[in-house]
């Protein structure tokens, strides 16, 4: 059968056509001619696209689209599909790793559309495969080198080494990198055209070669190598996933590159071998594993498995169990593996989560099972020990959450109460910030009660949804769309649903942001506080506002908005309006995992292996878990001390240095090294952060103090809030800070 080959440009086009017998390569004005008069089937190897060399300095998007997906898009809708035995599409290993944030952040090399494209292409063939019943196969080829390429970096490196040039070297070569040869490649696409099935292929060796490595390798004269100061964003560890070739397709020996280089530079090389990494784990960005698998099969496990397949059958993938009486059996027809089953299923699939369903497992078993799991995983999930099930003797779905930080340090963790969540069945509670962090967490723990009416508000539409899809339709939720500002909309609500309890959740609170957008935090922070406390006025409502460590002498945007916010409510809470209700301010530090938090940035440069931004080596900080903080904020608010500021118990601050190193441990790649950039603190930010500077009282709770806060007056509060409303309709910033500095100090 002829094979055609789409792509005359290409390097690899005219090497597979010395190798394939009766082949035939094209652009695409030929192939438009070939398939008006073709009749007989044929194979379709289709190696076009934009080239390569010029992808770092694109002068045209329109010829760019038109090359790498306008023309395929043509041809697809003129080509006779009855006649196509089997399309072998050459993709790219860049699409790995470069469709993320990280990277649409620094694309000056055009790397990102190029992987785009590439991805488009795949989806565009994939669809159009499936719809006319053909074969397809997705090679994503990997760094390809030979003799006459003269585009990868072996052949750059090769010519700047033969002839004393200088070279340039990004991230001081420290990316590791999969290069095979051509002629390997074109061995492997042989099979594939010989393959009888469709699939998605990584085409590479399965072992990497740091780029420094074949510097030394090379002897390349120091001074020739010009180091970029200027760090790009790079997948640091890109090998081939060699699982995914069948055994009639994957090679046993490929072509050295040792012995390439030296054919090719006659100068005295390192006598050294390169030095070869091996990735046991795929970069891939499909081939997830459907749902999770659950660690542990016992009463807990099937508990929590039953609960999710009852809501989708694909939800749970496998079991894990230790016990071998139990491997090979079935369990509501998942099957029971052996955690070295689960080591392999990992190196051919992504498995998205892993939930250890073993709530009587001791802390530092828990911790050496998770460091254990984590390679091998995206996200782990936990139920918490026995004591700290919100509902007694039972697991439901709710009990599930993140492994967190506090986790991992082995901080003391609060005994959760269970009695403070039946306070509120059958009543009608009311959260603001209910899709935050912070708000979405209440809402949970308030649900296992029963309220009667649950209202998470929120001004935020996309998190809203998200909360939605997270907690679902059910009777006693309403998801609210609204800002908090809207006091009339406000007290309609609270008057029309009947509401008892709020929780104040709603703020911002990101340092850095609100530095550079004052008005809008103290909009949020401030008058919308003021808002709903107006909203309350002659109401019986219990109101518990969340505050913050940093109103405690504060220093920055968020901390004096947030402190103002502290005196507003408490002044105004003690008016004759406020007799029948309820007014209180629970303040306390940082929570592990909450969106945007330094923790969830840390990982994120660690996994990318990104030097980690830390301000000052000697910086500390309270945390505490977002599920014990919100936890306590529920039992303060059955305290009966009314006007009062509650401060949680968060133990002893913690270096954030500490939680880096616990953090890059768990979470390092077998060769990484781990890189701090000490980036200096803002001028607004603290070394450490207090929780009160007054006399810290006893309440009947042992983790929450009670302390006494200044009472301002009415003419005071109103003579601030008047020069407030003035300044932000002039937008005078200096004003406004000098006030805010005055009310807060």
């Amino acid at each position: 059968m002829k094979t055609v080959i789409l792509g005359k440009r290409s390097f690899l086009s005219k090497k597979l056509n010395s190798r394939i017998r009766s082949s035939e390569v094209f652009n695409y004005i030929e192939f438009k001619n070939f398939i008006t008069k073709n009749k007989d089937k044929f194979n379709l190897i289709i190696n076009s696209f934009y080239p390569s060399a010029k992808i770092s300095k694109i002068d045209s998007y329109n010829d760019f689209y038109n090359q790498s997906v306008g023309n395929l898009s043509l041809i697809l809708d003129k080509v006779n599909p009855k006649n196509i035995n089997k399309i072998i599409y050459t993709s790219s290993a860049s699409i790995y790793g470069s469709i993320n944030e990280l990277h649409y952040k620094n694309d000056n090399y055009n790397r990102v559309i190029y992987s785009s494209a590439k991805l488009l292409n795949e989806a565009l063939l994939n669809n159009f495969c499936q719809k006319k019943n053909i074969q397809l196969v997705i090679a994503r080829v990997f760094n390809m080198y030979g003799n006459n390429e003269q585009f990868s970096v072996i052949h750059k490196l090769v010519e700047s080494a033969k002839n004393k040039k200088k070279i340039i070297i990004h991230n001081d070569g420290d990316a590791v990198r999969d290069f095979i040869h051509i002629d390997d490649i074109c061995e492997i696409y042989l099979k594939l055209l010989n393959l009888k099935k469709s699939g998605i292929y990584d085409i590479g060796s399965g072992y990497g070669i740091r780029i420094k490595d074949i510097l030394r390798f090379l002897n390349f004269p120091k001074n020739n190598i010009i180091y970029k100061k200027t760090k790009i964003t790079e997948i640091s560890n890109s090998i081939a996933n060699t699982y995914r070739l069948t055994k009639d397709i994957k090679k046993k020996k490929f072509i050295k590159i040792e012995n390439f280089l030296k054919k090719r530079i006659n100068y005295k090389l390192n006598n050294k071998n390169l030095t070869k990494i091996n990735k046991e784990y795929p970069n891939t960005i499909n081939d997830y594993l459907n749902g999770s698998i659950i660690y542990g099969c016992g009463f807990a496990g099937k508990r929590i498995a039953k609960k999710l397949i009852e809501l989708n059958r694909d939800n749970v993938s496998y079991f894990v169990d230790d016990n071998q009486s139990l491997v090979g059996k079935k369990y509501l027809d998942k099957k029971i593996i052996s955690n070295s089953e689960l080591i392999s299923i990992s190196k051919k699939k992504r498995i998205s989560n892993i939930i250890i369903a073993i709530p009587s497992m001791a802390h530092d078993e828990l911790m050496i099972l998770y460091t254990k799991l984590l390679p091998l995983t995206l996200n782990i999930s936990a139920l918490p020990n026995k004591k700290n099930l919100l509902t007694n003797n039972k697991v439901v779905i709710d009990d599930l959450k993140n492994l967190d930080l506090g986790d991992i340090i082995k901080r003391k963790i609060f005994d959760i109460k269970k009695n403070s969540i039946k306070k509120f069945k059958n009543k009608s509670i009311l959260v603001t910030g209910g899709a935050g962090s912070i708000g979405s967490e209440i809402s949970q723990q308030i649900l296992r009660s029963s309220p009667k009416k649950l209202l998470i508000i929120d001004n935020s539409e996309y998190s809203l949804f998200q909360i939605k899809e997270k907690l679902g339709l059910r009777k006693n939720i309403k998801y609210v769309l609204l800002d908090v500002n809207n006091q009339t909309q406000m007290q309609k609500i609270i008057k029309e649903n009947k509401i008892k309890y709020i929780f104040h959740a709603a703020a911002y609170k990101h340092v850095s942001f609100l530095e550079e957008n004052l008005f809008t935090a103290i909009k949020n922070n401030i008058l919308a506080t003021l808002s709903l406390v107006r909203a309350i006025k002659n109401t019986d409502i219990n109101l518990t506002v969340i505050s913050t460590d940093k109103a405690v002498e504060p220093k920055n945007v968020l901390g004096m908005t947030k402190r103002a916010s502290e005196i507003i409510t408490l002044s105004l809470s003690k008016e004759n309006d406020y007799k029948k209700s309820k007014i209180s301010i629970v303040r306390f530090g940082n929570v592990f995992g909450s969106a945007g938090s330094a923790i969830e940035i840390f990982k994120k440069q660690i996994k990318n292996n990104l030097p980690v931004t830390l301000t000052d080596i000697r910086m500390k900080r309270f945390f505490m878990s977002i599920r014990e903080a919100c936890n306590l904020v529920l039992q303060s608010s059955q305290l009966k001390k009314s006007s009062s500021i509650f401060v949680l118990k968060m133990g002893k601050p913690i270096k954030i240095i500490e939680i880096i190193n616990k953090l890059f441990y768990l979470m390092k790649n077998k060769d990484q090294k781990l890189k701090v950039k000490i980036i200096g603190k803002f001028r607004s930010e603290k070394l450490d952060e207090k929780l009160s500077n007054n006399r810290l009282i006893d309440t009947s709770i042992k983790d929450i103090n009670l302390i006494n806060d200044k009472i301002v007056g009415l003419m005071k509060i109103q003579n601030f809030l008047d020069k407030i409303d003035l300044y932000l309709k002039n937008l005078d910033e200096k004003k406004t800070i000098k006030l805010l500095k005055k009310f807060t100090h």
